[in-house]
Parts: C-alpha cells; sequence; structure tokens
C-alpha cells in the first residue's frame, strides 16, 4: 500500500520542469529463431511522471523521513 503524501507538504508540482508520459504495457520477448514477439503484458500501466516542487528545508525532512 502506498503511503499517503504528508498535508505539510507542497500539494502541486511546478509547472517549469513537468513532464509526464504514457506507460509502456507491452512485453518483448526474443524467440530462438525469428522476429522479437511483442504482446499486450495489461492496460493497467503505471504513468511515468516528473516534476519539481519548493520547499523549505524542514519540509525537506519530513519528505526524507518518510
Amino acid at each position: 500500500m502506498v503511503d499517503a503524501w504528508p498535508a505539510s507538504l507542497p500539494q502541486y508540482l511546478l509547472r517549469d520542469g513537468y513532464s509526464g508520459g504514457l506507460g509502456d504495457g507491452r512485453i518483448r520477448s526474443r524467440p530462438d529463431a525469428g522476429p522479437p514477439k511483442v504482446r499486450p503484458r495489461s492496460s493497467a500501466m503505471p504513468e511515468p511522471l516528473q516534476g519539481r516542487m519548493m520547499m523549505t528545508g524542514a519540509q525537506l525532512a519530513v519528505l526524507e523521513a518518510q
């Protein structure tokens, strides 16, 4: 189970530096002969997310303690 994000920390990412993408729900395998095979793994894949937050030293300590 994922821990809840503490309310004392910033709740939003900065617009500058934000990027997101789509998860790849495919699995690839290489057979002994022939071309590689690709098939669906799952339709529920996590989406990659990258961003920045401004926080104080005290907020950073709370985050690192989690």
